[in-house]
């Protein structure tokens, strides 16, 4: 990001830390309920069970749109 007319400005990260794994939910109506959980790895277990415990704060009736990135990690074979 610039600051300024010539400067640019990095945020420091950890040379420990190569990925972020994170998990969100956004509620339109109510933005102030946004949730985001960091886990260790994202896999079919952690999704399920972050879905199901949003979940029990909606109504059943209620979709919930789900949008997966698939990104993928640096020498991740495809």
């Amino acid at each position: 990001m610039k600051a300024g007319k010539n400067q640019v400005k990095v945020a420091e990260t950890t040379g420990s830390r190569t990925r972020l794994n994170m998990l969100g939910a956004l509620n339109l109506h109510r933005i102030e309920d946004t949730v985001l959980r960091e886990d260790p790895g994202i896999n079919a277990e952690n999704i399920a069970y972050f879905v199901g415990a949003r979940r029990e704060t909606d109504p059943l009736s209620q979709k919930i749109p789900i949008i997966l990135d698939n990104a993928g990690y640096p020498g991740q074979n495809a």
